[in-house]
């Protein structure tokens, strides 16, 4: 059966399927249990909750934005700067974030963390070092905080290390994981 929708986005036909489920738990309560999951014709799991959780949805991964002043941003301070921020819905209850990180030339070091609802001491081994000249991909799956969906908001920060240069952070993605 078809799910029918306007928007043909994959956001649009998530939010459509989800809809459609929440009008079958509705007329049919007693039939469905949450750990019921769909799958594809090949055995891939395409929609389910996270039964580790409790709460939430393990598939789809649903991507979060990234808000950014461009394309990349350029650092050249000592102390920690907002290079971007990813936001969305707590619908999944980890996110991976992927980004790139890239000093300047030789002898330019610099670090890159998260700060997750407003705190850098959430995750203390998230900060990465962007080595002498060099440029690091680092993605972090972490644990995301605040109750089932609620706006969330994690800031990716990045500083410089050395004496001169710049670190140039471009985001790459974020989705539920």
């Amino acid at each position: 059966m078809g799910v029918p929708t306007s928007d043909n986005s994959p956001m649009g036909r998530i939010k459509a399927l989800e809809q459609q489920v929440k009008r079958l738990l509705l007329q049919f309560p007693d039939q469905f249990d949450p750990d019921d999951q769909v799958h594809d014709a090949q055995g891939n799991l395409v929609m389910g909750s996270d039964i580790d959780a409790g709460v939430g949805l393990l598939r789809p991964r649903l991507a979060w934005s990234t808000s950014t002043p461009a394309s990349a941003t350029v650092v050249t301070s000592t102390t920690w700067v907002e290079a971007y921020t990813v936001t969305g819905r707590r619908q999944n209850n980890r996110l991976e974030i992927r980004l790139s990180a890239a000093a300047s030339g030789s002898g330019v070091t610099g670090q890159v963390r998260a700060i997750i609802a407003g705190t850098a001491t959430v995750l203390p081994d998230t900060l990465t070092e962007v080595p002498d000249g060099d440029t690091v991909t680092p993605f972090w799956v972490i644990d995301v905080p605040g109750a089932y969906d609620e706006w969330v908001s994690i800031e990716v920060q990045a500083q410089r290390t050395s004496v001169s240069g710049s670190i140039t952070v471009r985001p790459y993605g974020a989705q539920g994981d």
